[in-house]
């Protein structure tokens, strides 16, 4: 059985944003959109930008993501994951 990655490495772990058009309606994204899948890197590097003391909610974060990757949205499920992996860090 594969030992089980920690925080760090998931967190560390090498990929690339995708972006992709959806087939269909997905949480509170039409068909047709265009969508980014980001990565822990991405959420850890929005997370840092935050100044101290200042209050950035995941839908702010999420269209503040889909901007600088020119898409429409941000995956709400891979975007709650990663703040997971950033917040276990």
């Amino acid at each position: 059985m594969p030992k089980k990655k920690t925080w760090s490495e998931k967190l560390k772990e090498a990929k690339v944003p995708q972006i992709k058009q959806l087939d269909k309606a997905f949480a509170d994204m039409p068909e047709g959109c265009v969508m980014l899948i980001a990565t822990p890197q991405i959420i850890d590097e929005y997370v840092r930008g935050i100044a101290f003391g200042k209050r950035v909610d995941t839908k702010t974060m999420r269209r503040d993501l889909a901007q600088q990757f020119e898409a429409e949205y941000t995956c709400p499920v891979t975007t709650g994951i990663f703040l997971r992996i950033v917040a276990r860090c």
